[in-house]
């Protein structure tokens, strides 16, 4: 009875222990086996997937997927900042003129002095690069400053509107003259070293009623000076709002064109054009040739606008012949 248990035992046992005999031997020969559980339900399931795995014929352990990133939130992307541009002021809707600077010897003759120079619209246009143009040497100071006398804004207005011919001014420095002398002195620096300097620079018309002399205040005197000393080479004078003592005035040869100009009310200006008006009116000189203001207020607009007027008498445009 005892050996009928025992072998009823050991045939029970049998096919347990050669069970686990074949899976240990699937174990140490095929190393598949040995991968991680993969898959849905894979943690409890005794290594079931590994053994599907091994069916299937896949020898490269299966490695699990790292879990997707969660995505981050988009950032904001900063906005464009509105680029703040400052409202154009009136005076620029017309074609403008250019200024430029130029080295020439100073009129004390110690170095050079640094001169503004304003070319008209146009210019710099190849199609017109054989063109020469009129010149008017201004003496004086802020000739092209917003908060001076302006002459670059009033000249490119004038020029764009078919108002002015257009012409080269050259802002020469104040020349401190207050004797017949020193004006004679600077005039001659003028017409000998400063002129020429302009014309091989820029493209300057040759000839006195293509040239002109101006002055404001003080150097008034001195333009009236070149006027004199070289009508030969001066046609064309400005003679703005002078101040100080008067020379004697001498007789010279009228130039072509001749703005005389001040503040209404200027008893300095009112007695200067009483004493020059009459002694051009008497060398021939008409309205056609010789304008004088006495209009205005005695500031930077009234100056402005006397100068508007002056520039389109004395540099009229060209008068077109087919009308």
């Amino acid at each position: 009875m005892r050996r009928n248990k025992l072998f009823l035992t050991l045939f029970l046992v049998t096919p347990v222990l050669l069970l686990g005999v074949v899976l240990l031997a699937i174990k140490y020969s095929r190393p598949a086996m040995n991968a991680p559980p993969v898959g849905a339900g894979a943690g409890n399931t005794g290594g079931a997937n590994a053994i599907g795995e091994y069916l299937a014929g896949n020898s490269t352990p299966a490695t699990t997927p790292p879990p997707a990133p969660t995505p981050e939130p988009p950032k904001e992307q900063p906005k464009p900042k509105a680029i703040e541009r400052p409202i154009e002021p009136a005076r620029t809707t017309y074609p403008r003129g250019t200024l430029s600077k130029l080295q020439v010897s100073s009129p004390q003759g110690d170095g050079s002095v640094e001169i503004e120079v304003f070319t008209p619209p146009g210019y710099d246009n190849p199609g017109l690069a054989s063109q020469t143009y009129p010149v008017l040497f201004l003496i004086g100071q802020n000739a092209f400053s917003p908060e001076g006398l302006a002459l670059d804004d009033a000249a490119s207005q004038l020029i764009s509107r078919g108002n002015m011919d257009p012409v080269i001014i050259v802002a020469l420095p104040p020349s401190s003259a207050n004797k017949p002398e020193q004006r004679k002195a600077y005039v001659d620096w003028l017409i000998m070293k400063g002129a020429p300097s302009i014309s091989n620079a820029y493209r300057t018309s040759r000839g006195r009623t293509s040239t002109g002399i101006g002055g404001v205040g003080q150097d008034a005197w001195t333009a009236l000076a070149a006027a004199t000393y070289h009508a030969d080479s001066l046609g064309v004078l400005l003679f703005l709002e002078p101040r100080g003592s008067a020379p004697a005035v001498e007789e010279f040869q009228p130039p072509q064109r001749v703005v005389l100009a001040d503040a209404q009310g200027s008893v300095n200006g009112r007695d200067a054009l009483n004493a020059i008006e009459p002694m051009l009116r008497g060398a021939g000189l008409g309205p056609g040739r010789l304008m004088t203001m006495m209009s205005g207020s005695n500031d930077g607009a009234g100056t402005r606008r006397r100068l508007e007027h002056a520039l389109a008498f004395l540099f009229p445009p060209p008068v077109d012949g087919t009308k």
